[in-house]
């Protein structure tokens, strides 16, 4: 499981973000970042948004967007191994869905790396013989590829040759490699 690392200081907070490559959110008053900008702008590589996105996909890690609001559940986006889910405990929107899945159900649809020479937005479906196959839950563009995370039925992944989905749009799965999916995962 990935592990948060919190530093608390006065009216600043930094969180660093388990990842391959490190990075970290700072969050501190408006008045204390305008006077320490000039000095981390020299010190630290300050990143755009698209940037950004690219890590949390190389991390294969999604927040949920507007454009992905009450379409997967906790489990499809491996929440569990960012413990961002707990089975054991509270009451939420969704908990017993969530619960049911992990302990009698199986996951039919996971999370996935892929890229695309063709655009690829947040929220848009991936459709496979004019069916809905999965969609994109986060997405950047780097030298004119597109690099998303997607969540795809696991039925099409046994149509998959040479890791090329004959979808629209055209998409190729990167090595997932170490993708952090444990028997949990898989079985949740």
């Amino acid at each position: 499981k990935q592990n948060f690392a919190t530093i608390s200081h006065h009216e600043d907070v930094i969180m660093k973000l388990p990842a391959p490559q490190p990075r970290y959110i700072w969050f501190t008053t408006k008045e204390l970042m305008m006077q320490r900008w000039e000095n981390m702008a020299q010190t630290s590589l300050i990143l755009g948004q698209n940037s950004w996105n690219y890590l949390d996909i190389l991390s294969r890690f999604s927040l949920i967007y507007p454009e992905t609001t009450d379409k997967y559940l906790p489990q499809m986006l491996n929440y569990q191994q960012w413990r961002g889910l707990s089975f054991n405990k509270g009451c939420y929107l969704g908990q017993e869905i969530v619960a049911r899945t992990h302990h009698l159900g199986k996951l039919k649809r996971h999370l996935h790396q892929i890229t695309s020479r063709m655009p690829l937005q947040c929220g848009q479906s991936i459709h496979h013989n004019n069916k809905e196959v999965g969609g994109i839950v986060l997405s950047a563009e780097i030298d004119h590829t597109y690099h998303a995370l997607a969540v795809i039925q696991d039925d099409i992944l046994n149509q998959v040759e040479n890791q090329q989905l004959a979808a629209e749009p055209s998409i190729e799965f990167v090595d997932m490699g170490e993708t952090g999916e444990t028997e949990e995962t898989k079985n949740a």
